[in-house]
This record gives structure tokens, sequence and C-alpha cells, in this order.
């Protein structure tokens, strides 16, 4: 399943364990989902919207 979390500091699910964090005086974000649960592994893509898209993706395993 592809699912839109965030874009910039805005949240775009209703999950309320997803968030996304800003370091201030930086242009890193960060994706928190707290509490974690054995169905939110798998993969994660960050990307941004350059020609072409920068994309990075995780692989999330939950132990």
């Amino acid at each position: 399943d592809t699912h839109l979390l965030t874009i910039g500091r805005y949240t775009y699910t209703s999950d309320l364990r997803f968030k996304a964090i800003h370091k201030v005086l930086s242009e890193d974000y960060l994706l928190q989902i707290k509490p974690t649960t054995k169905r939110d592994g798998g993969k994660y893509e960050c990307q941004i919207s350059t020609t072409p898209p920068l994309r990075h993706i995780v692989n999330l395993e939950i132990a």
C-alpha cells in the first residue's frame, strides 16, 4: 500500500501516531511514529520534488 503521510511539517494521515518533525535551523525533517506496531514495518520513502525527484527509501523492521 502507498499512503501519503506528510508534506513538510503537515501530516496527511488520520493516524495520530505519525508526525513530521522539522529540526530548527535545518533543512532536515524526521518522521516520528509513536508508538510503533508490527504493522508499521515496511518501506518508507522520502521524496524531494525536484526534476527528477530525489528519493530515499528506508525499510523499517519492528522487532
